[in-house]
């Protein structure tokens, strides 16, 4: 019944897994609250827990290694699930890929683009430094802050970071802002949210 319910009103799932997936949880969380009703979950709600789920469009939850059964139920209850992987297992990565509907989206680190299937998906995109990445990062640059460029369907947008998050803090930005293109956020309006 509420898994009808959350079809029905459209609710979304944002699950991210791999290296640094609490830092990806995060920022994806606090990108799109401007654009959506978002909730962050930390566990797999049974029973009466998934009737708050209603209210909500987005919901975005980090992957804590939950059995593959009850991970396959849960996506079953959302219109689109979208999958965010930095990849530091791809074997684990392949098999949550697996568990998505073709209704699904996927974005992975670009080095593990081909080792994750996701070509009968809705949405199949990567992030990295090379520039056949859809969300190729470039220009990196450190100084009293991050400073580099995401170019995505020709638009080459600068992003700054505070200096104290770290070389790593590129890659999780930018796999929360394929998310929030996944979900039908324009890329210009959420890389103008980034403020950390």
């Amino acid at each position: 019944m509420v898994g009808k319910l959350l079809k029905w009103r459209g609710v979304k799932l944002v699950f991210v897994s791999g290296r640094k997936s609490d830092e990806i949880t995060d920022f994806t969380f606090n990108l799109i609250k401007s654009f959506s009703r978002v909730k962050k979950i930390d566990e797999l709600p049974g029973g009466f827990g998934r009737l708050l789920l209603i209210g909500q469009k987005v919901l975005v939850l980090e992957d804590r290694d939950f059995e593959m059964e009850k991970l396959e139920k849960f996506f079953n209850l959302f219109s689109e699930v979208i999958m965010v992987v930095n990849s530091k297992n791809s074997t684990r990565e392949r098999k949550l890929a697996a568990l998505l509907k073709r209704s699904g989206s996927l974005i992975v680190d670009h080095e593990n683009k081909g080792k994750i299937p996701g070509k009968r998906l809705a949405g199949y995109l990567s992030y990295g430094t090379k520039k056949s990445a859809d969300f190729h990062i470039s220009d990196i640059t450190k100084g009293d802050s991050i400073n580099f460029k995401i170019n995505y369907d020709g638009s080459s947008i600068p992003v700054w970071l505070k200096k104290e998050l770290g070389k790593e803090a590129v890659s999780t930005t930018t796999a929360a802002l394929g998310a929030g293109v996944l979900l039908g956020f324009n890329f210009v309006s959420l890389t103008r949210k980034i403020e950390r």
